[in-house]
């Protein structure tokens, strides 16, 4: 399907090399392990400040206008952002600026200058932003959902951090952070596009292969124990009823990973699937409501999101666990499996189909699961899963004891706790 080399700098950093003859654009994309699942609750937050900090100038390009401005004037896009297991930087431009961006990203990684009022401002914002999202009860009903399946683990700690937290980073706080985690062994670099593969290796180590090998960082292993449903309801004046339910799942590298996947499209994953049918074209019950499976390489849970007046939340939730249970009970039919076997395959030919694509292809497999599995693999044990196969996968998660559901609305956590039984 395309070609790539996987090989390491001396100092550790992994490269992921595709060069696609086709284009005229080079995209990297460089990963770093670490984010907020590597975060204590005093620093919590520090990750995705840092991310921030980036972008506010370094001796090269002294402010933060000089970076933006370099970038524009070379016709290329620059972002950034953090998740729980990585914060990642990345530029798409013209083949012929690929060595100006590698100059670019290298400079913002290793020499950002983390001024004390800058942070100051920095800081400010976020905590802004913290704010306008716990208002927004889609996202303050995940932060809830977070802390019901992960408990104390750092895996509940928000990306963002809190007031508190973020109220007390320091610049020496941060340069600490960042010497300790933003290490050569921790940091993956994709590159793909219209580039010269010989000579992108030796941009690669002339801009990255100064930087400290340091040490491979951890994160605290997820042990949760739970026998029974558990829920969490949030009382609030809301123009609707915010509803999650979740059943642990599996990690990436489970053999059931990809019956779960379909599962999930069958479920809720698509226009035609089976929740969008029962609640939203039967019963129009809600405007959206959709399924996702979120895997880690130590961890996953299938998420049910919907969003439904006050009075029909008790209706939504008795449907959504009948449908938990129709997939636990019975197969799926031959043509729903043709459907969403059909739709992942359209769905990764599709994203193969350009350079940004192939190189977020890469650096996803190697940070989700230590190495690249083909394509073709992928597809393989996708079309080799049965209705079987899924029914087995519904009958392991569909249970009491992996079951979650967070809640925000004016229902009463015991009447919500009696309805939640699958």
């Amino acid at each position: 399907m395309f070609e790539y080399e996987k090989y390491k700098l001396k100092n550790g950093i992994t490269v992921l090399l595709a060069p696609v003859k086709q284009t005229k654009i080079a995209n990297i994309q460089i990963y770093v392990k670490v984010g907020s699942r590597y975060e204590g609750r005093r620093n919590n937050g520090i990750t995705h400040l840092i991310e921030h900090m980036l972008f506010k100038g370094t001796k090269k390009r002294p402010r933060g206008i000089d970076i933006s401005m370099e970038a524009e004037n070379m016709g290329a896009h620059i972002n950034a952002g953090t998740a729980k297991t990585f914060c990642h930087i990345y530029a798409n431009s013209l083949s012929e600026y690929f060595e100006q961006c590698l100059d670019m990203l290298s400079d913002m990684l290793c020499n950002s200058r983390f001024r004390a009022e800058d942070i100051a401002l920095e800081r400010g914002s976020i905590i802004e932003e913290i704010k306008h999202y716990r208002d927004i009860p889609e996202c303050r009903v995940g932060e809830m959902y977070d802390k019901l399946l992960f408990k104390n683990n750092s895996l509940s700690f928000p990306i963002g951090g809190n007031e508190s937290t973020l109220s007390g980073m320091k610049r020496d706080a941060l340069l600490t952070f960042v010497k300790k985690h933003f290490t050569a062994k921790n940091i993956i670099i994709s590159v793909s596009g219209g580039i010269d593969e010989e000579r992108a290796k030796k941009l690669i180590m002339r801009y990255f292969g100064g930087i400290d090998s340091g040490r491979e960082n951890k994160y605290a292993p997820l042990r949760v124990r739970q026998n029974k449903p558990a829920s969490a309801v949030e009382a609030r004046a809301t123009e609707q009823t915010q509803i999650w339910i979740g059943a642990r799942s599996f990690e990436y590298s489970h053999p059931d990973f990809f019956a779960l996947g379909l599962m999930n499209i069958i479920l809720g994953g698509s226009p035609s699937s089976r929740l969008y049918k029962a609640l939203r074209e039967n019963r129009g019950l809600v405007y959206s409501v959709q399924s996702a499976n979120m895997s880690g390489r130590d961890h996953g849970h299938l998420l049910v999101t919907a969003g439904c007046a006050h009075g029909s939340s008790g209706k939504v939730i008795k449907i959504i666990l009948s449908e938990l249970r129709k997939l636990r009970e019975k197969n799926v039919t031959a043509l729903e499996l043709k459907r969403v076997k059909n739709a992942i395959r359209s769905s990764l030919y599709m994203s193969l189909d350009s350079s940004e694509g192939i190189a977020h292809y890469l650096v996803s497999e190697e940070t989700a699961r230590g190495k690249i599995m083909p394509p073709e693999e992928k597809l393989a044990l996708i079309n080799r899963t049965t209705a079987s196969d899924i029914k087995r996968v519904a009958e392991k998660i569909f249970r009491p004891g992996r079951m979650n559901l967070a809640m925000i609305g004016p229902a009463k956590p015991s009447e919500i706790k009696r309805l939640f039984q699958l």
